[in-house]
């Protein structure tokens, strides 16, 4: 075989294997939007009372869900610092960490909200 095609199919493997898993991770989100479901429902318990583990047991649509389910705080009440992590669910976990860390950026993400904004700022 010449080498041109054995090449062509292998990137056409990969082409295939991408789509196919692409496609899986969409569906393991589940529909948008909060299902009838509220923090407490998801998480099993009050918000305030969760540990991180709680949410790192949750599946990939449950995560979703959370995510569409619970309100951003206040910028204001931000201030401080804060642990942040990826969470490892659906089938392309492992290559999201692997390309958040390595490929993105490499090194350990930190960040800190302050509350920097001139006093009118409107959101604009």
């Amino acid at each position: 075989m010449p080498t041109l095609v054995v090449i062509a199919i292998v990137v056409a493997i990969l082409m295939a294997a991408i789509l196919t898993l692409t496609t899986i991770n969409i569906v393991q989100n589940g529909k948008r939007g909060l299902n009838g479901k509220s923090v407490e429902d998801i998480l099993g318990k009050p918000a305030k009372k969760a540990i991180p583990g709680d949410i790192f047991a949750l599946s990939k649509r449950d995560v979703m869900r959370l995510f569409y389910a619970a309100e951003a705080p206040e910028f204001k009440s931000m201030k401080g610092e804060y642990k942040a992590s990826l969470i490892p669910v659906g089938i392309l976990a492992y290559a999201n960490n692997f390309y958040a860390h390595h490929i993105m950026g490499p090194g350990h993400w930190e960040a800190k909200a302050l509350d920097m904004l001139p006093k009118n700022w409107t959101g604009v």
